[in-house]
């Protein structure tokens, strides 16, 4: 169900491909200007839920930064995001999906650094580097390197909504991020 509902992250999927798809047939700055009208489009017709609203923003604000030529600070942009939805729609303080979906991404945003660097610091004490290898196709090395990150990045939303599973839900899993 995680992966069929409309949630921030389609609309990240919808932000990147939509962008790397529009700048292969025209120009960096009309590929902005289309993708944009279609995260707009695609948070309409997933019905506008806090956390879709949260992600289509934040997108938005990424793609005024590319059209501008100006640095996207991601944290920033969850922030000024996050009180803008408030000024529009204080109620939303009260909403948990709003709550559950600012902190995912606080954790993915601070979170997943650290624990990236934790994992390959483990990774370096269990496994020996991989000499002579300068080939660019995949490797083990390299799909355990995009498990990590997606174990890492998973970990991270989970554990900065934990304390919602447990007071809200009351109840915690340890198995979530491994099946998310």
């Amino acid at each position: 169900m995680h992966v069929i509902a409309a949630s921030g992250y389609n609309v990240s999927v919808i932000t990147l491909v939509s962008l790397s798809l529009l700048t292969l047939v025209m120009p960096r700055k009309a590929s902005v200007v289309v993708a944009s009208l279609l995260v707009g489009a695609y948070a309409i017709l997933a019905g506008g839920n806090p956390a879709i609203v949260r992600a289509a923003v934040m997108g938005l604000i990424a793609y005024a930064a590319q059209f501008t030529g100006r640095e996207y600070l991601v944290d920033h942009a969850l922030v000024v995001t996050a009180l803008g939805m408030l000024l529009v729609q204080p109620w939303l303080v009260r909403d948990l999906s709003f709550a559950l979906s600012l902190s995912a991404t606080w954790g993915i945003i601070w979170g997943t650094p650290p624990i990236e660097r934790l994992f390959k610091q483990v990774k370096t004490k269990l496994m020996p580097a991989e000499e002579g290898n300068t080939v660019k196709e995949p490797t083990p090395s390299m799909a355990r390197s995009l498990i990590a990150t997606g174990l890492s990045t998973t970990l991270a939303a989970s554990l900065a909504t934990l304390p919602f599973s447990v007071i809200v839900f009351g109840q915690a899993t340890l198995i979530a991020p491994l099946v998310n």
